[in-house]
């Protein structure tokens, strides 16, 4: 009896670790493309589209070989971050909750920044205009070395109109400057 008593409650902890993180597969890029997607986007009246080279490096990962690379060739005139974007799709939050977005970066400038922001929209599948719950320029420190960035929130609809809690997509930028960058171990988790 005490064997499956056992056996019940590692299975129990072990769901219930699993279902607090949000992005649950391809958290580092082993298989390239899958859930993930990447693009640029503007037009001549917002600043224009960044010139940006996406690919997955098989050399620069952080805890194993492969990593998201973005080479900025050249910036948007404002140079906000946010046309030159790694984007995942489907995150469902619960509102009023407590979350931690975590993920490892690395670049050559010592101080640098990375845009992220989690929103709703019609082109994420969601019911209502834009809004979203965050829009955040993450300040790092990095110099070559893999470091990582934390931004804790709170679901709650804080920026333009109501939100689809259940299809919100998470975007990281980049292009806030010409250079290279490297993100792995991206982690979504609800906070106890």
């Amino acid at each position: 009896m005490k064997k499956i008593v056992f056996t019940m409650l590692c299975a129990l902890i072990g769901l219930t670790a699993n279902a607090q993180e949000l992005i649950k597969t391809n958290r580092s890029f082993k298989v390239p493309y899958q859930d993930w997607y990447s693009g640029v986007w503007g037009a001549p009246a917002d600043g224009g589209k960044p010139v940006v080279i996406f690919n997955y490096d098989k050399k620069e990962g952080r805890t194993d070989s492969n990593s998201f690379r973005a080479k900025v060739k050249s910036n948007s005139k404002n140079g906000a971050g946010n046309k030159a974007v790694l984007r995942r799709k489907g995150i469902r939050l619960k509102k009023g909750k407590s979350y931690t977005l975590s993920f490892w970066v690395k670049s050559r400038f010592i101080n640098d920044e990375i845009y992220a922001s989690l929103y709703s929209a019609a082109d994420t599948g969601g019911k209502y205009p834009w809004g979203a719950i965050f829009i955040k320029d993450l300040s790092f420190k990095s110099s070559g070395e893999w470091v990582k960035v934390e931004h804790t929130f709170e679901a709650t609809g804080t920026i333009g109109k109501k939100i689809d809690y259940r299809k919100l997509d998470l975007i990281i930028g980049f292009d806030k400057r010409k250079g290279t960058y490297w993100v792995d171990d991206i982690s979504l988790t609800l906070n106890k």
